[in-house]
């Protein structure tokens, strides 16, 4: 959240900030809004396993709390609670291994792992950290940047929580693989019942929610969505 805080600072300077060029290439909230489920403003009610925003120990209610420690601390005048919030999502949306906002690092796709090409090499060289691409195949002229998001160690609906999109169940940790929630029904207010196709008039983030739905939640044949292990807030 401070890295947010400050991100949200350098973005009202403008053009005199020294990061202007960078800031300004990355999504805006009204981009966030077309898609990502940081954005519904937890209507949906994804359960507290996999969703890492409005769960109670989730990125949206640790914010608002260091937000209010930050206002009481501070006698400048500070960005709202949406600018900070903006740049939470920008943060968790655009990480590698742990390290947020690489420029040119987070500007790299992803795909199923058999289309992978590269994956993040960070190198700590004397304290310095160089965050670098690794290619872990050869690439041909032209052919697309392809990196791991670490889609593997994460359920389903973790990582579309996180990236608002998925890659297919069989690229996603396994149901079975988190004993704990074998009994836990990840499908919680995802159901055909509980979430019906949206309207043409709906927000655009709830058809993309409804997406995800159809795709994991609709058929009961289907292999429901595991959360995140350790929880949303690990």
């Amino acid at each position: 959240v401070d890295l947010a805080i400050h991100m949200a600072l350098e973005v009202r300077k403008g053009n005199a900030s020294v990061y202007a060029p960078y800031l300004r290439s990355l999504p805006t909230q009204a981009d966030y809004e077309r898609f990502h489920p940081a954005y519904s403003r937890g209507e949906v009610g994804f359960h507290p396993a996999g969703d890492v925003w409005y769960a109670p120990e989730g990125l949206y209610h640790q914010a608002m709390k260091c937000y209010a420690l930050y206002l009481h601390g501070t006698a400048a005048a500070p960005p709202s609670f949406e600018e900070v919030f903006l740049n939470l999502v920008r943060i968790h949306s655009w990480r590698f291994e742990g390290s947020e906002l690489v420029p040119l690092v987070e500007k790299a796709n992803t795909a199923g792992a058999a289309e992978l090409n590269a994956e993040p090499a960070p190198v700590f060289d004397d304290g310095e950290l160089t965050y670098c691409l690794q290619a872990s195949r050869d690439i041909s002229a032209g052919e697309e940047i392809l990196a791991d998001y670490q889609f593997q160690d994460l359920s389903a609906l973790t990582f579309f929580t996180i990236f608002g999109f998925t890659l297919g169940a069989d690229e996603h940790a396994d149901e079975d693989e988190d004993e704990d929630d074998e009994d836990e029904d990840l499908c919680l207010n995802l159901g055909p019942d509980e979430l019906p196709k949206p309207g043409d008039g709906e927000e655009s983030w709830l058809h993309n929610v409804w997406r995800f739905a159809e795709e994991y939640c609709h058929d009961p044949k289907q292999a429901k969505p595991k959360g995140r292990r350790g929880g949303a807030g690990a």
